[in-house]
């Protein structure tokens, strides 16, 4: 096997390997984002909103933007004040 055969299928184990890390990831961000949120269903919407760590910005537990928080950034505030307080913004998308 000469050099070129060999540099194909490094190439392409290495786009298996981020196909499947990509693949593991968003498995877990979903359903773990999904679990939290159904966790907190019982609570009214008015006292449990979410956040990231890194963008100061909170939202409603429903709204499109949240699903897109990664979980190890996922933080909950049980109302708007306590969200207001420590420096995040209500979305313009849910308007909490």
């Amino acid at each position: 096997m000469g050099g070129r055969g060999l540099r194909f299928i490094i190439i392409c184990i290495a786009v298996i390997c981020v196909a499947l890390l990509a693949m593991r990831l968003s498995r877990m961000r979903e359903p773990a984002l999904q679990a939290e949120i159904a966790a907190q269903q019982a609570v009214p919407a008015e006292l449990f909103y979410v956040g990231s760590k890194y963008v100061k910005i909170y939202h409603k537990p429903s709204c499109s933007e949240a699903a897109r928080i990664n979980t190890d950034e996922l933080i909950t505030f049980t109302s708007a004040g306590q969200a207001r307080r420590k420096g995040y913004q209500p979305c313009e998308t849910c308007r909490p």
